[in-house]
C-alpha cells in the first residue's frame, strides 16, 4: 500500500469515527455523568453537608440536578474533533486527547462548585453570572483548553484545514 494511500485511509477512518461518534453522542454523558457527579459532590461536600441521589446534589433545601448541559458532553466532542482533524502521531494524540479531558473535567467540576455554592448562599447575581458562563464563556473554555494542548503537545497542524490540503495537494497530482 502507498504512502499517500495509507494516510487517506487514515484520514477517512478518522473522519468516519467522528460521525460515528457524533451520532452516538449519548456515550459522552454515560461516561463523564458519574466522573463529574460524584466528584462535584464531595467537593461540595468539603463546604457544606450534602447528599447525592442519582445526579442531584441536595444541600440544605437546595436541590441542585446536574442535567446533560453540566455534564458538557459536547464540550468534550467539541475537544475530541479538534484533536481528531488533526494529522498527528498516534503517542501525542492519545497524550493530547487524555491532557484535554482530564483538564476540561477538572474545570467543569470546579465551576460545578463554584455555582453550587453560589446558588445555595442565595447570591444575588447567581443567574446572571450562570447564564454568562453558560452562554458565554464555555466555548472560550473549550478553545483555551485545545490551545494549551497544541502548546504543550507542540501540535503544528490546524484542525481540518491540515486534512484539506492534503487532500487538494493529491488532487492536483
Amino acid at each position: 500500500m502507498s504512502k499517500e494511500l495509507s494516510r487517506i485511509l487514515l484520514l477517512a477512518s478518522r473522519y468516519l469515527f467522528l460521525v460515528i461518534l457524533g451520532l452516538n453522542l449519548w456515550l459522552f454523558y454515560y461516561l463523564l455523568t458519574p466522573i463529574t457527579v460524584i466528584p462535584s459532590f464531595y467537593l461540595i461536600k468539603l463546604f457544606t453537608q450534602t447528599s447525592l441521589s442519582g445526579i442531584t446534589i441536595t444541600i440544605g433545601l437546595a436541590s441542585i440536578k446536574l442535567v446533560s448541559a453540566c455534564i458538557a458532553g459536547s464540550a468534550f466532542y467539541l475537544l475530541l474533533i479538534l484533536n481528531l482533524t488533526c494529522r498527528i502521531k498516534l503517542l501525542v494524540r492519545v497524550k493530547s486527547i487524555i491532557f484535554s479531558f482530564i483538564l476540561l473535567l477538572i474545570i467543569n467540576i470546579i465551576r460545578i462548585v463554584i455555582f453550587s455554592l453560589l446558588f445555595v448562599s442565595s447570591f444575588s447575581l447567581f443567574n446572571s453570572l450562570h447564564l454568562l458562563v453558560w452562554y458565554g464563556f464555555s466555548a472560550i473554555i473549550v478553545v483555551g483548553v485545545w490551545l494549551l494542548t497544541i502548546k504543550v503537545f507542540k501540535i503544528n497542524q490546524v484542525p481540518v484545514y491540515s486534512d484539506l490540503k492534503f487532500l487538494i495537494k493529491l488532487i492536483k497530482k
